[in-house]
């Protein structure tokens, strides 16, 4: 067996325990998550593949959030920058953290991108996912953890994007704040 077919036959078994791990503790996953970084052989493709995912939900985030982004898109705006319109209009700085893992993740994959020598980029990426507490053991291959990582990120944005709609929702304000309780009016 070649180095090539023993890396395949080491990817299609971890992506097999993974699918399994996910689908116990995540049921909702996003199925296009795992179908483009379970195959990734090497980790340029699993972080070019995951900052694309990222980037998807990024956009869909902020589409859910300000309906209209055409403009943004007339803009051309890098992905640095539409992280930056995210942070200006979370209010509550509750998806900073996030925001910041997304962040880290656009320096990695723009130092892929720019440079043909990549020493210590799988250190980095590794100190990166272990950085934030996506419920995935430390000693897990990198893989399984990246995806959890983007997972994590992608299902957080996802959530801000559902509690912005609620927000905005006037019949949903109206009947939360006639609730009673610990959380409405006493």
């Amino acid at each position: 067996m070649s180095d090539i077919e023993a890396m395949k036959a080491l990817v299609e078994k971890e992506g097999n325990e993974m699918r399994a791990r996910i689908s116990k503790q995540w049921k909702d996953v996003d199925q296009k998550i795992l179908a483009h970084l379970v195959p990734a052989s090497d980790i340029t493709t699993l972080v070019l593949k995951g900052h694309l995912l990222l980037e998807e939900e990024i956009n869909r985030t902020l589409s859910g959030i300000l309906g209209n982004v055409q403009p943004l898109d007339d803009a051309r705006l890098s992905f640095f920058q539409r992280l930056q319109v995210l942070r200006a209009i979370d209010r509550t700085n509750i998806a900073a953290e996030c925001l910041d893992a997304a962040s880290a993740l656009n320096r990695i994959r723009n130092r892929l991108a720019h440079n043909l020598e990549n020493a210590g980029i799988e250190a980095e990426v590794n100190g990166l996912v272990d950085k934030y507490d996506t419920k995935i053991e430390k000693t897990a291959p990198l893989i399984t953890k990246f995806i959890f990582f983007i997972s994590f990120i992608t299902g957080f944005l996802s959530a801000v994007c559902k509690a912005n709609r609620f927000l905005r929702d006037p019949v949903l304000q109206e009947a939360f704040r006639n609730r009673e309780g610990p959380v409405g009016p006493q």
